[in-house]
């Protein structure tokens, strides 16, 4: 593997890591077709959301961090 190979593959882990530290992502869990909080293994609470489409990411977002900020999140 080539160095600049193996510098991007750093790079794209680093990234997926870092990401992987954050396990309650509004950005994230708006452009799902649901939401469901989990308290201990049960569900607490379910957000249907409709097919995302790009167009209403704010309004999204909204309903998301909502039900986030309702659980405490």
């Amino acid at each position: 593997m080539s160095s600049a190979s193996a510098s991007a593959r750093s790079g794209v882990q680093q990234a997926f890591s870092a990401h992987r530290a954050r396990p309650h992502d509004p950005l994230v869990a708006a452009r799902a077709d649901r939401a469901v909080m989990l308290v201990d293994g049960v569900v607490r609470d379910n957000l249907p959301l409709d097919t995302y489409s790009g167009d209403d990411d704010g309004a999204r977002l909204n309903q998301v961090s909502e039900l986030m900020h309702a659980h405490g999140i």
